[in-house]
C-alpha cells in the first residue's frame, strides 16, 4: 500500500515564535505554507520566555564585560551562570570561539544588527498582533531593572551607554521612585532603571497560539506530527512523518530552535549551537499583591514577570546538554532571592525547564544553507520573541530571492560555512 503523501511550497520545521512568525511572513509573499512541529505551538523553548519584548535585547552575552567576569563564572558558583564540565569540554572548541567575538569591535557591530532586527520585530509584533486579533498579549508596561547596591548599579553603565547610543529610553528611579513605581517591593533596592520601550507578554505560549491561529485562518497547514526522518530526494526534500505520512516541498526551513542542531547533523551539517538550559515556575494566587510590570533583579539574578493571577519567575542558565536532566538548583537560588524582594504565593503552580540555542557570535542564523532548497532560521538564543517577526521577514525575502540589507545579510548562515 502506498504511502499517503502531501506537498507544500515550502515546509517549516517548528512552530515557537521563529517558525510560526516564518510560516506567517511566508505566507504573506504568497506561497503555500506547511508548518510542522510534534507538539502544539508554542509550548517549548518559547513558552518558556520571560515575557518580554524589549530593544534592550541589543547587548551579546560576549561583550568586553565577559573577560572581568570570567573568573566568577568558572568558580561555577554564579547565580545567574552555571555549566557543565563534561558538556563545556565537549564543546570547547565552540566555546573558544564565542569568547572571541568579545571584542569591542566585534561586539559594536553585532550590537549594531541586532538592534535593526529588535526594532523591525517590534514593528511587525504590533501589525501581526492587531491582525489576529491579541493585540492585549503586548502590553506596554515598560520593564524595572533593579540594583541592590551601588556597586551593581555602576557595573550597569557599559549597558546604559549603549541604550544611550541606540537611543533607547530609560527613567533612572532612586529608592523612593521605586517604591512608588511598585509599592510592593521591598526597601532593599539601591536603583532602578525603567526601560519605558519594552512591551510584556501576558502569556508567550498564547502569544504564539494566536499567531498560529491567524496562520490557519488565512488558509496556512499545521501539522501536529513529529518527524522521524528529513531527506532530500532530488529536488525535493521529503519528510516522513509518524503518522506514517511522507511530507515533501522543494523547499524547507529549519526553524526548530535547539532542536535544529541534531537535524542539521542528520542532513550532514555541522551547526555550532550551544544550549543554554534555564527554567521558570509560576505562583498564582488570587490573594497576592502583582507587581505592574516586568521586574529584572540583576544582583538576584531574576526576572519576575506578571502574569493572570500571578507571577512567573525566571532563573539565569546553566551550558548543558539539550536534554539534561533537570536541576533546581538556580529555581530555588532565585526563588529565595526573590521572597527577599517581594511577597508572592508560598507553592508554585507550575515549573518549566528547557533549553535555548546559542549560536557563537550571539546572533541568530537566517537564510540559505549550502544545500540546495535548506533555509535556517534558528539560533535565537533569548530573544526569539524579540526577534521572531523581523527574522521571518529576513527569512521569506531570502526564500524568494529578494534583496537583503547589509544589515539582513550578517545573519546569513554563510558566516558559518552552513
Amino acid at each position: 500500500m502506498r504511502t499517503p503523501e502531501k506537498t507544500a511550497d515550502v515546509i517549516v520545521l517548528g512552530a515557537g515564535m521563529v517558525g510560526v512568525c516564518s510560516a506567517l511572513a511566508l505566507q504573506k509573499k504568497g506561497l503555500q505554507v506547511t508548518l510542522v512541529d510534534g507538539n502544539d505551538a508554542g509550548s517549548e523553548t518559547s513558552f518558556g520566555n520571560a515575557g518580554i519584548i524589549t530593544p534592550s535585547s541589543l547587548i551579546p552575552f560576549n561583550n568586553p564585560k565577559l573577560f572581568k567576569s570570567l573568573p566568577s563564572f568558572l568558580a561555577n558558583k554564579s547565580n545567574g551562570f552555571r555549566y557543565s564540565l563534561p558538556y563545556a569540554l565537549s564543546e570547547i572548541a565552540t566555546l573558544v570561539h564565542f569568547m572571541t567575538f568579545a571584542k569591542k569591535r566585534s561586539t559594536e557591530q553585532r550590537i549594531h544588527h541586532l538592534y535593526q532586527l529588535i526594532e523591525r520585530s517590534g514593528e511587525l509584533h504590533k501589525v501581526q498582533s492587531d491582525a489576529a486579533n491579541c493585540s492585549d498579549q503586548l502590553r506596554p508596561s515598560g520593564w524595572l531593572k533593579l540594583y541592590r547596591s551601588e556597586q551593581s548599579w555602576q557595573g550597569a553603565k557599559y549597558e546604559q551607554d549603549i541604550y544611550d547610543q541606540y537611543n533607547i529610553q530609560t527613567r533612572e528611579l532612586g529608592t523612593a521612585q521605586i517604591a512608588e513605581f511598585e509599592p510592593n517591593l521591598q526597601n532593599i533596592y539601591y536603583r532602578g532603571s525603567h526601560i519605558e520601550q519594552a512591551l510584556s507578554v501576558a502569556s508567550p505560549g498564547g502569544l504564539v497560539k494566536a499567531y498560529v491561529s491567524h496562520y490557519h485562518s488565512l488558509g496556512g497547514v499545521f501539522l501536529k506530527q513529529f518527524v522521524d526522518q528529513v531527506s532530500q530526494q532530488g529536488e525535493q526534500w521529503q519528510l516522513k512523518l509518524r503518522n506514517g505520512e511522507t511530507l515533501t516541498s522543494p523547499k524547507l526551513v529549519l526553524a526548530a530552535g535547539p532542536w535544529s542542531k541534531q537535524l542539521s547533523t542528520d542532513l550532514g551539517i555541522k551547526l555550532p549551537m550551544l544550549f543554554e538550559r534555564g527554567g521558570h515556575r509560576e505562583y498564582h494566587s488570587d490573594q497576592q499583591a502583582l507587581i505592574s510590570s516586568p521586574i529584572h533583579d540583576v544582583d538576584g539574578s531574576f526576572v519576575a514577570t506578571p502574569i493572570e493571577n500571578g507571577i512567573r519567575l525566571s532563573c539565569g542558565v546553566e551550558l548543558n546538554h539539550q536534554m539534561a536532566d533537570h536541576s533546581n538548583t538556580q529555581l530555588d537560588i532565585v526563588e529565595r532571592n526573590a521572597r527577599k524582594g517581594f511577597s508572592f504565593a508560598e507553592q508554585a503552580t507550575s515549573q518549566w525547564q528547557g533549553a535555548r540555542p546559542t549560536m557563537p557570535d550571539s546572533m541568530p542564523v537566517i537564510g540559505p544553507s549550502r544545500l540546495k532548497g535548506l533555509w535556517f532560521n534558528t539560533g535565537h538564543q533569548h530573544i526569539g520573541f524579540s526577534t521572531g517577526p523581523g527574522s521571518a521577514e529576513i527569512l521569506a525575502k531570502s526564500v524568494l530571492g529578494e534583496a537583503l540589507t547589509q544589515d539582513q545579510q550578517a545573519f546569513s548562515p554563510a558566516r558559518f560555512k552552513l
